[in-house]
C-alpha cells in the first residue's frame, strides 16, 4: 500500500482532518487534505481494500492517534501506515492469497 496526501491518482482516500470521529474514514472522494491509499493489487482487491479500511474505522482504530484540538484533530501519514501493518500485514502468504482471491464482490 502507497499512503500520500495530495495524491489524485489513489484508490481511495482517508479523511486525516476534521472531528475525531470522522479521522480515518475512507471516501471515493479526491481531495488534496485527505490521504490517498494506492492498493497493491498484488495483495488485496481494490473494493476488498476499501471495506477494510471502513472495518478499521469501525473499530475506533485511529482514536488513540488523533492528534490537535478537541474539535479540530487529525492523524498522519505514518498513523495510517502504522495501523494498516498492526492489522493487516501479519497476515501468512497464504491468507493473503485468500483474501485477493476470495469471490463474492470483493
Amino acid at each position: 500500500m502507497i499512503f500520500k496526501t495530495n495524491f489524485p491518482g489513489a484508490d481511495f482516500w482517508l479523511i486525516r482532518k476534521g472531528s475525531a470521529k470522522k479521522l480515518g474514514t475512507p471516501v471515493k472522494e479526491f481531495s488534496k487534505e485527505y490521504i490517498g491509499v494506492k492498493v497493491d493489487e498484488a495483495v488485496f482487491v481494490v473494493g476488498y481494500a476499501y471495506y477494510l479500511f471502513m472495518y478499521l474505522h469501525s473499530l475506533g482504530a485511529y482514536r488513540g492517534f488523533a492528534k490537535g484540538t478537541t474539535n479540530l484533530q487529525h492523524i498522519t501519514l505514518e498513523d495510517c501506515k502504522l495501523i494498516f501493518r498492526k492489522h493487516f500485514v501479519k497476515l501468512g502468504a497464504g491468507e493473503q492469497h485468500r483474501l485477493k482471491t476470495r469471490g463474492g464482490g470483493y
